[in-house]
């Protein structure tokens, strides 16, 4: 009887040790997330404040040209263009960053 409550002691005993390190392990690997997950956030401003900027800056140059003049210009019509296709890009990009980290949260439920 002796030798069971011994034996149940030490299982315990490495258990709780065992737990407490996996939980250990949990908090650095947060930690570490936390850390990695800053960086897209910040990505994700940087984009957004540029969509807002060429957005602007379209807006009032349409405003400017409200007859269509400068537009069918060759000149100032490519930088119409210009700003179209960089408006195009950064909303891909902001889309894109928002759907990367659902997709690595589905690629990891596969495993």
């Amino acid at each position: 009887m002796l030798f069971v409550v011994i034996f149940l002691v030490l299982v315990i005993g490495v258990l709780i040790f065992i737990v407490s390190n996996l939980l250990r392990q949990i908090s650095i690997l947060e930690t570490e997330l936390t850390k990695g997950l800053k960086p897209v956030e910040e990505l994700e401003t940087v984009y957004q404040f540029f969509l807002q900027l060429f957005t602007r800056t379209l807006a009032d140059m349409d405003r400017v040209d409200r007859l269509g003049a400068f537009k069918n210009d060759d000149e100032v019509g490519y930088i119409f263009g210009v700003l179209l296709e960089s408006i195009k890009q950064v909303k891909f990009q902001i889309e894109k960053l928002k759907k990367s980290p659902e997709d690595e949260d589905v690629e990891g439920d596969g495993n």
